[in-house]
């Protein structure tokens, strides 16, 4: 693999955390495409994304792949906790 990124995100929640881990993580067990995977590693309140691709154009779809669906489930989150 050429490309590769790194991208830490912080929660005020480790619930929160393990949300998204719960939901993006079967993701990683079964890469999209042979050009790309993607580890997945939850601790305390953050979450480490590090993704490695065989060029830029991969990484870059892959990378926003995984950033939408963690904006999903984070606006899921928010819509959920003002619902209650």
């Amino acid at each position: 693999m050429k490309a590769r990124a790194v991208i830490h995100f912080r929660f005020q929640l480790e619930d929160h955390l393990d949300v998204v881990l719960k939901a993006v993580k079967p993701e990683t067990e079964k890469p999209l495409t042979s050009r790309s995977r993607v580890q997945m590693k939850g601790e305390g309140k953050v979450l480490t994304l590090i993704f490695e691709a065989r060029d830029t154009s991969a990484l870059r779809a892959v990378t926003n792949s995984y950033l939408r669906w963690i904006a999903l489930v984070s606006d899921t989150w928010s819509v959920m906790e003002s619902l209650q």
